[in-house]
């Protein structure tokens, strides 16, 4: 097949949203497709090498329209509206089986497949997670973030994509990442189906238990910059945590100069020592992989996400996980993990993340019952061959089924 691949955020080896188009986009071209992806120049410099080298037949159409800051939601939408006359001018030239909409962000603003009547796949897509009420209550959260989430409650971004699905053609397939986006996008004509937008690869999975380790650590990635990643609960849970008797630090990740100063202000303020914290910027992938190996346990404390790619790559590196139990966690089976409850109060939550954290680092030793049974569902659900042989059965249904008169 010749497949049109959107995907705004597009990186090799990187992860999160970039990883996820350049995995699919890698594992259709191995699998014999011909690919071309409509991206922007962010990951240019990992992109082209890349593809040289393991010999990949993808073709790269990079347009950024003067975008700057390319994790804006502004830049997204700018993308997104610019795109379509790159994609009418693309397929006139060379004939395309179909376009898919890999960018798993979020539904609002989708506009680049809809320039042309090809048949199509959007997603998986997330956008209808909404951060629980009693967190937006107490979560440290700005009044412009805290603004923009209440108007998340209502369905009404949800317009535009139904009107633009009812003016496409019928041979289309919508998939979200987890239910919570499928039930608001139930009114589109086309099928909507429930599918993880994350995967891994096969060789980054640890099949055997990992032995104990000399400087035990909770493993935490997040910071500031991102408000609804929890930071702030993350810090009061240690110093619950710590007041129980449990000394064991936090590896924070991602956590730039400027917000070092304020988070090392707000742990001497909740009576921390400086040896509960360890604070580091963004590290490459391998890096982060070999601390999930070694920490004792990792801990999110994220209000709302669509990918939660980061707990999906602890999983399979045999790391005990503690969460909240919200709607972007939905894929990650109770068993593997320890989900918690959102409380109706801050220090319910508080006392309810550090109980939790208190068990799993208590735990005994992982055996090798724990990790084969983690290491099958893994494998059966969230690999990339799996997710591959998903898009690959849809890609099929579509072509197969006669366009509307």
């Amino acid at each position: 097949m010749h497949i049109l691949l959107s995907s705004y955020s597009f990186g090799a080896n990187r992860g999160s949203e970039a990883g996820v188009g350049w995995n699919v986009a890698k594992g259709l071209s191995q699998r014999g497709h011909q690919v071309t992806v409509l991206t922007t120049s962010e990951f240019a410099y990992l992109n082209h090498p890349a593809i040289e080298k393991e010999n990949l037949s993808i073709k790269l159409i990079e347009q950024d329209f003067c975008i700057r800051q390319f994790a804006s939601s502004r830049a997204y939408r700018l993308w997104q509206k610019k795109i379509g006359d790159t994609i009418i001018e693309e397929t006139s030239r060379h004939p395309y089986d179909l376009v898919h909409h890999i960018t798993f962000n979020q539904y609002r603003h989708i506009k680049d497949i809809f320039a042309v009547s090809l048949p199509y796949i959007i997603g998986p897509i997330g956008g209808a997670e909404l951060i629980p009420p009693s967190l937006l209550r107490y979560g440290n959260i700005p009044l412009s973030l805290h603004i923009k989430e209440l108007l998340r409650y209502c369905p009404w971004d949800t317009l535009p994509l139904i009107y633009r699905c009812r003016q496409q053609s019928s041979r289309g397939i919508v998939l979200t990442s987890n239910k919570a986006t499928a039930s608001r996008l139930k009114k589109l004509p086309q099928p909507v189906r429930v599918c993880p937008a994350i995967a891994i690869h096969e060789h980054e999975i640890i099949t055997s238990p990992k032995s104990a380790r000399l400087a035990p650590y909770i493993l935490f990635d997040g910071g500031l910059s991102r408000p609804q990643k929890g930071t702030w609960l993350a810090l009061r849970a240690l110093a619950k945590l710590w007041k129980k008797g449990v000394r064991v630090p936090i590896r924070m990740v991602g956590i730039p100069p400027s917000d070092a100063t304020r988070i090392n202000q707000y742990a001497i303020d909740l009576e921390l020592p400086s040896d509960s914290l360890q604070l580091y910027p963004t590290v490459d992938r391998d890096t982060m992989l070999k601390w999930m190996q070694e920490a004792l346990v990792m801990l999110s404390t994220v209000y709302r996400d669509s990918g939660s790619m980061a707990l999906l790559e602890a999983l399979a590196r045999g790391c005990r996980i503690v969460c909240l139990d919200i709607p972007s966690q939905e894929w990650l089976p109770e068993q593997f993990c320890h989900k918690v409850a959102v409380q109706p109060t801050s220090s319910a939550m508080e006392e309810a993340l550090a109980s939790a954290l208190q068990q799993e680092i208590a735990a005994p030793a992982n055996t090798e019952e724990w990790h084969k049974s983690r290491v099958q569902w893994i494998e059966q659900n969230m690999t990339w061959d799996a997710r591959l042989d998903t898009f690959e059965e849809l890609y099929r249904q579509i072509l197969s089924k006669k366009p509307s008169a």
